[in-house]
């Protein structure tokens, strides 16, 4: 069976990542009432939690807790991260000011703050 195309999801608000990861099902098997996985899983090659991994982006934007972005980074990797803000909801300085204050490394820093946006859209 041949893997389907990849597809690459964009979430704005990525501070509900790590509650997502928690629901995706790793660990378990979801089962009809007669015991049997749903049709539909029979095309999937890995645990939900791969998925999110690997096909999902999620902005920094709405987010002003370094808790919740730690939470996004375990969820699916700083390189994974995109850094925006929600004008005109948010302050850019504070946005940036943020960023610049969160424990992470300066190379996921870099990634987060402009690297990965410019791989994704191919800059």
């Amino acid at each position: 069976m041949a893997q389907p195309g990849r597809t690459s999801l964009c979430s704005p608000h990525g501070r509900a990542l790590g509650t997502a990861r928690g629901r995706a099902g790793d660990g378990r098997t979801r089962k009809d009432p007669e015991g049997s996985s749903p049709p539909h899983c029979a095309a999937c090659f890995g645990l939900p939690s791969h998925y999110l991994r690997h096909n999902l982006y999620a902005t920094t934007s709405g987010v002003f807790s370094h808790a919740a972005l730690l939470g996004a980074v375990q969820a699916i990797g700083a390189d994974r991260l995109l850094f925006a803000v929600d004008y005109p909801y948010e302050s850019t300085a504070e946005a940036v000011d943020f960023l610049r204050t969160a424990p992470f490394s300066r190379a996921d820093l870099k990634r987060i703050a402009h690297r990965n946006a410019a791989h994704l859209l191919n800059l």
